[in-house]
């Protein structure tokens, strides 16, 4: 992989620079939700053309999963409905 591909390959991974954190018991719905008002979720394996993502909060977070958005209004949209 050249440097060009390798620079392309990280804009694909920088553009969910919005982002909210949700309890466990939301994550779901919240997920369905964005299926449904945003469409597919972004894919770093497969497609890198979705506007949403979802992950894990991890060991120390292992209740809270952080949704990650490309564009602040569909992050605020987001947390409008499911932020607590």
């Amino acid at each position: 992989m050249n440097s060009a591909q390798k620079r392309k390959e990280r804009r694909g991974l920088l553009k969910l620079d919005h982002e909210v954190w949700i309890d466990e018991r939301k994550q779901l719905h919240a997920e369905r939700w964005c299926r449904q008002q945003l469409g597919k979720r972004w894919n770093v394996i497969d497609e890198r053309e979705g506007r949403w993502a979802c992950f894990w909060g991890g060991r120390d977070a292992h209740w809270l999963y952080r949704f990650c958005f490309a564009q602040e209004a569909d992050a605020i949209v987001f947390a409008l409905k499911w932020y607590e």
